[in-house]
């Protein structure tokens, strides 16, 4: 089976016609019609049907496998494909969503007055732009009477008045104690 008749089998199986299908993919009915009987596809009309209507683009391209991919079972699944989001902040967002709203909040406030610290950096004046290296040694140096970056900085946490390790949670729990107060 070439392409063109794949492409036609998808369109015989979503029972559309020639231009409900074309429209879909922004081609005109004459084109499908003309790939169907053997013409040669681009890439970017490959890409279009596999997008538009689910298609395992393997299938399509070489007929192995499903010719759909399996729909998503979740709203993260779906954020997972539309972002391309990596293991590592699919964890963090289901981590995030587990939270109780008004610790979601916490978490959120500190992340936006975090981001902030992190726009008023200074910039050297040689470039635009800024290591990661560069912008944690300014940003702990900024803050070094409250918190001091250890070997380990995912949770070890070092109160800098204190000397003491102090988790995550409870460095949370500071910040909303302190910034509820203020004004």
């Amino acid at each position: 089976m070439t392409i063109g008749e794949r492409i036609r089998k998808i369109r015989k199986e979503l029972n559309l016609t020639q231009q409900e299908f074309a429209s879909r993919i922004g081609m005109k009915r004459n084109s499908i019609a003309q790939i169907e009987i053997g013409r040669n596809t681009s890439d970017q009309t490959i890409f279009s049907i596999c997008r538009e209507f689910n298609v395992n683009e393997l299938w399509l391209k070489t007929g192995n496998g499903s010719m759909f991919n399996p729909e998503p079972k979740s709203a993260l699944d779906i954020l997972v494909d539309q972002y391309n989001l990596t293991d590592a902040a699919l964890a963090l967002i289901k981590r995030f969503i587990k939270l109780k709203p008004e610790h979601q909040d916490i978490v959120a406030k500190f992340i936006s007055e975090l981001a902030t610290d992190f726009g008023n950096l200074a910039v050297p004046e040689s470039s635009n732009e800024i290591t990661v290296e560069e912008a944690e040694a300014a940003y702990i140096k900024s803050h070094s009477r409250n918190v001091r970056k250890t070997a380990s900085p995912a949770l070890n946490i070092i109160d800098g008045n204190t000397g003491k390790k102090v988790k995550l949670t409870s460095c949370f729990t500071e910040y909303n104690r302190t910034h509820e107060a203020s004004p």
